[in-house]
């Protein structure tokens, strides 16, 4: 998708039919890849996303609840076409200072398939055990050491990659 900006705001729209060739020229050697656009107008803390294919991000308010940021979307590659563009929904989320969002790869939910997955409900715990008052950073850490802790030295077995934002 791309970004475009709109008088104060932001919005996302798919990407444009130029984009989307090249795109796909360049997928045509490695089938596909998942992705999260989002845009934060930082004025009114609305968050715009797509989701194309990518796990839900995670998004802990300051309240302490913890949701997953639902958007349908298929992974750039799989569909070179109108259903592509079809299948991406645009959606919009208010966020308030102190909330996170947790943005990550399969591989950190997939982590450890040998003895069990790390799963869903272990990042989302891990994400709200995280101190609240901490900067993104020390936030990711936690997160981190929690993954760590359930792989006990075991590979991941995949690509682990987490990226997290905390809101002012």
């Amino acid at each position: 998708p791309a970004l475009f900006a709109q008088g104060e705001g932001f919005y996302l729209n798919a990407a444009s039919a130029a984009d989307e060739a090249k795109l796909n020229a360049f997928l045509a050697w490695a089938a596909f890849v998942t992705g999260v656009v989002a845009v934060i107008d930082r004025a009114t803390r609305r968050m715009a996303y797509v989701r194309a294919g990518h796990p839900r991000p995670l998004l802990r308010r300051a309240s302490g609840d913890c949701e997953e940021l639902e958007a349908p979307g298929l992974p750039f590659g799989v569909d070179p076409g109108p259903r592509f563009s079809a299948a991406l929904e645009e959606r919009e989320v208010d966020l308030a200072p102190g909330d996170v969002l947790l943005l990550y790869t399969d591989g950190v939910i997939e982590a450890g398939a040998e003895a069990g997955q790390f799963g869903m409900e272990r990042l989302k715990q891990a994400l709200l055990e995280a101190p609240a008052e901490a900067p993104a950073s020390a936030i990711l850490s936690s997160v981190t050491a929690a993954l760590d802790g359930f792989l006990a030295g075991r590979p991941a077995g995949d690509d682990v990659t987490l990226v997290c934002l905390k809101i002012r």
